[in-house]
Order: C-alpha cells, then sequence, then structure tokens
C-alpha cells in the first residue's frame, strides 16, 4: 500500500462521513496511488487500537487529519507512540488545528510535515515527490522540520473551483457492518462570515481567494444521485460551514440546487447549516419542498452585546425572526448557542435562558455550551488584551471576568459531567439506534413508538436540566451563608433524579436492542 489515511479518534461524536481523508483518497487514487482509509470513530476504537490498526500495514506515507482542537493532543502522543513501536514512514498532519499550531507540533513531535489549508493539492504534490524521489521539502502549502528550525513554504491559494475534485472516495459506507446513517455531501467551503469565535473564518483568511466558494447545483445533485443509488441512506447532511453563501448569488444557487432535487424526484430528507440573516421565507420555502429538514442555524446568543463581541453582524431580533419562520414552515432547527463567554453575567445567563424559553427552542443541554477558543481566532486577541487568556503548549483556556460566573461555571460542570453528560449521550446513543433500525426495517409503527417514548424521557430529561441551572444560578446570585449546604442538596436530588431517568433509559435500551437483534 502507497498512502494510509487516518480520522482519528473521538470520544463523542454523532457519526459522520469523514469527507476530509475521503476527498484526499479520491484525489490520490485517481493519480493511481493505493490508498487505504482507517476512520476510528465508525469503528468505535480508541487510540491504542488505532495504533495497533496502523501497525498491521505497510506504507510509504501516513496522512492524518484532525480537525477539532480537541483531538489533536492525543493524536500527537499516538504519534509518538507509533515513532516509539518503529514506524518510520512519512507522516503528515492537516485541518484546521495543524495549520493554526504547526510551529509547535513541528518543534515537539515527531511529524515530518504540515499541511496548511486545503489539503487536495498540497497532499498529493506531497505524494508525487515522495515517490519518484524528489526533494519534497519545495511543496507548497507545507511546513517541516529543519534542524531545530521550522521551515514555513509559501501558502497556496484556496481552491477555485470546487468541481474540479473529484467526489470523494466512500470507503466508509462500503465497509460491511458500517453504522453511519447519512450521506455526507459538501457543496461549498467557507463562510462569509467574521465571527470572533470561529475558526472557519480565521482558516480560510489566511490564504489567497473566496473565503466561500460553492459547486455547480447541477454537480451537486449529481454526486447525491450516484451516491444514494449506491449506498442507499435514509438522509443526506450538507457538512458546509454556511449553505446558503454570500449575497443573492448564493441564494440563487440554493433555489437551484432544490430545484434540481425536486425535478429529478430525488426523495430524501436534508440537513443544512447557515446564518440567522440568511433565512427567507420563499427561499426556505423552495428548500422545504425539496427535502428541507433541519437548519443548523448560528444564532449564538439573546444578548446584543454578546452578537457584538462575537462580530456576528446580527441582531437579537433577526436571530427571533430567522427562528419565527423556520417555525412556521414547521422546519426543525438545531442552534449554535454559546451560553457562557469570558464576559457573561449571571444575569446574562438567565436572560439567554428566558430567550431560548421565549423561542420555543430549549434550553437543552446542547444550548448550554461555554466558549471553547481555538488559535487564529480574532478573539483571541480581546482576551489577550484584557488579561484574561491563558496560554498552554497547543491549546488556549481563559479565566472569567465576573467571579460569580467562574464559580457556577466549576459547579455547573461538575454536575454536567457527573450527572447530565452521561444520560445524554445514552439518549444520543439510543436515536443512532433507532436510525439503525429505521434503515433495517420499515415497520413505522414500532419506530414510532420507540421514538416517542424516547422523547418523553427527552422531553423530561431537558425540563431537569433547565429547573436545575435556574436553581444554581440563583443560588449564587444570592447572598447566603448556606450556599455550600444548598449545592449538597442540589446533587442529592440529582441522584434520586437520575436513578428514574436511568431506569427508563435502560427499558428503551433493551426493547431497542432486541429488536435490532432479531
Amino acid at each position: 500500500m502507497d498512502v494510509l489515511l487516518l480520522n482519528p479518534p473521538a470520544k463523542s461524536v454523532d457519526l459522520m462521513e469523514p469527507l476530509g481523508i475521503q476527498y484526499l483518497a479520491s484525489a490520490l487514487r485517481e493519480k493511481g496511488y493505493e490508498v487505504e482509509l482507517l476512520d476510528a470513530p465508525s469503528q468505535f476504537w480508541d487510540h491504542k487500537r488505532v495504533v495497533e490498526e496502523i501497525e498491521k500495514y505497510h506504507f510509504k506515507i501516513l496522512g492524518i487529519t484532525v480537525a477539532f482542537q480537541k483531538r489533536l493532543l492525543e493524536t500527537l502522543e499516538m504519534v509518538k507512540e507509533l515513532r516509539s513501536r518503529g514506524v518510520k514512514s512519512h507522516i503528515i498532519l492537516g485541518g484546521h488545528p495543524p495549520t493554526f499550531t504547526y510551529k509547535e507540533i513541528l518543534k515537539n513531535f515527531p511529524v515530518d510535515s504540515i499541511a496548511r489549508g486545503e489539503g487536495e493539492q498540497t497532499f498529493l504534490e506531497l505524494t508525487e515527490k515522495i515517490f519518484q524521489g524528489e526533494d519534497w521539502t519545495q511543496v507548497p502549502g507545507i511546513a517541516y522540520k529543519e534542524g531545530k528550525q521550522v521551515i514555513t513554504n509559501p501558502t497556496r491559494a484556496l481552491i477555485k473551483d470546487l468541481d474540479e475534485i473529484p467526489f470523494p472516495a466512500r470507503d466508509v459506507l462500503e465497509r460491511k457492518g458500517q453504522v453511519i446513517p447519512q450521506i455526507s455531501i459538501a457543496s461549498s467551503r467557507g463562510c462569509y462570515g467574521f465571527c470572533s469565535f470561529c475558526s472557519v473564518t480565521a482558516f480560510y483568511k489566511l490564504f489567497s481567494g473566496s473565503r466561500w466558494r460553492a459547486r455547480k447545483p447541477k454537480a451537486v445533485v449529481d454526486e447525491i444521485e450516484e451516491i444514494h443509488k449506491k449506498f442507499p441512506r435514509h438522509y443526506v447532511f450538507f457538512v458546509d460551514d454556511n449553505f446558503i453563501g454570500s449575497t443573492s448569488i448564493g441564494k440563487q444557487r440554493a433555489i437551484e440546487i432544490a430545484e434540481e432535487i425536486i425535478t429529478r424526484k430525488l426523495k430524501f430528507p436534508f440537513y443544512i447549516s447557515c446564518r440567522a440573516i440568511d433565512v427567507e421565507r420563499n427561499l426556505f420555502s423552495v428548500l422545504k419542498r425539496a427535502g428541507l429538514h433541519t437548519v443548523f442555524l448560528g444564532i449564538e446568543s439573546g444578548q446584543q452585546n454578546t452578537l457584538d463581541l462575537f462580530d456576528k453582524q446580527t441582531t437579537v431580533e433577526q436571530n427571533r425572526q430567522a427562528i419565527k419562520i423556520l417555525q412556521e414552515l414547521e422546519i426543525n432547527i438545531d442552534i449554535g448557542f454559546i451560553w457562557v463567554n469570558p464576559y457573561t453575567t449571571l444575569d446574562e445567563m438567565r436572560q439567554d435562558l428566558k430567550f431560548l424559553e421565549e423561542t420555543g427552542i430549549g434550553p437543552d443541554l446542547r444550548n448550554l455550551n461555554i466558549l471553547a477558543i481555538y488559535p487564529g481566532i480574532s478573539l483571541v486577541d480581546k482576551l489577550k488584551s484584557d488579561g484574561l487568556l491563558i496560554e498552554e503548549p497547543l491549546d488556549l483556556k481563559y479565566q472569567f471576568k465576573n467571579e460569580k460566573t467562574e464559580e457556577v461555571v466549576n459547579f455547573l460542570k461538575k454536575i454536567l459531567n457527573s450527572y447530565l453528560y452521561p444520560l445524554f449521550q445514552e439518549i444520543i446513543n439510543l436515536n443512532r439506534q433507532l436510525s439503525l433500525l429505521k434503515q433495517r426495517e420499515r415497520k413505522e409503527k414500532t419506530i414510532n413508538y420507540f421514538r416517542e417514548k424516547l422523547n418523553e424521557v427527552n422531553n423530561d430529561f431537558n425540563y431537569l436540566v433547565k429547573d436545575y441551572v435556574y436553581r444554581v444560578i440563583d443560588l449564587f446570585k444570592s447572598s447566603e451563608a448556606t450556599i455550600s449546604k444548598d449545592l449538597e442538596m442540589i446533587e442529592k436530588s440529582l441522584d434520586i433524579s437520575m436513578e428514574n431517568f436511568k431506569e427508563n433509559l435502560s427499558w428503551l435500551d433493551s426493547a431497542i436492542k432486541s429488536r435490532n437483534a432479531s
């Protein structure tokens, strides 16, 4: 084998195709290279198992795409383990986190090179140089280490015409017993926004070319139709950072994709992501007719000062209006929501919970996100100037401006990690099992029964979350001397509530597994 491509393990993630390495594989195979893909998340492999699997192969190049910052350090430790076991192949990393932290990686870990930016052309050229025995160190778009010095080659422009890239290899869908319930499609790359917390914005600003580029509608639907026939799936997931894109051109393209789907009489629900200001009734009515099922909407906050901090260039009223339009069109909504940031006050935490209730969005655990910061984002500069930034090797953290907020966050993290997240993960897993059951059989009555039972548990769970979060915030807002004792009582009552939920989930788990096994 020539090249081994790896999507590293993830502790908790909704299963999706690893399009990053699948695009690399198709680009390499088009040129005649033999490529194998390892997708650790869909195999439920940990780092130990991945190392064992990699040792079974003989390859000249190992390419690893690291899509998320939280996976970076563990992936780099895995690389050290591979080297200690005698793996001498060229190891190259790509993705957003390595692009921003390439100097620290090359100085401290046994990685040969980093692909900075979009990888298809860079990785292909690097592979060609290595296999032809030529000097690979001159390839544009990479960084590497020479002695103790990190060398940064000139960057490569963003790919202008995305339709020139061959359709991604679908190895993961081809594997027997795979558990990925949907087809993933990239119809565009980038986003026209300037959000100060977003690594997507920061990533594409590093390179020349348009930050939002889109494929032609016909090519997009051609890919869906081809893959859907070969690997029938119930759902199509558009992984675009922003499906609608900028200006009237992006909106017209979205309409043309919808019309192409309708004309070909293709029947599948699909999922897209966009900004609140992209939501227009006429546009989304057409998308709904084509099968639009769910929209991920970057709301982020119900407070204008927070939207301004995040440089969202939207208003709270625009957020409300976008939610209202989608609800009236009966399109499901997932929202991006950053409930707590370094400047948040307890009053703002409470107001955002109210915003989620008033709009009918929540709150639930998916909305109660605490801001994560990444190398490269513009918000880091403000945190640094305000003395709130805590810099660690390959990682960034912050302290809170408001001490009370920090106390609430620390306690909520404790009960979230100890009680609520494990239960929430069980609910996610049960939803995944139901998706698999739906693929196997068409007995809608049975599936709907399980779905209703699970929804009942989920609704009760969300009510519980809301109740406890309000209680904790109000407790810290007070100046009661008994606060530590009150917190103990909250934990004890959570213990009792969790037992009831666990019983219900255990019954559902057994029933669904029994059905899947039959």
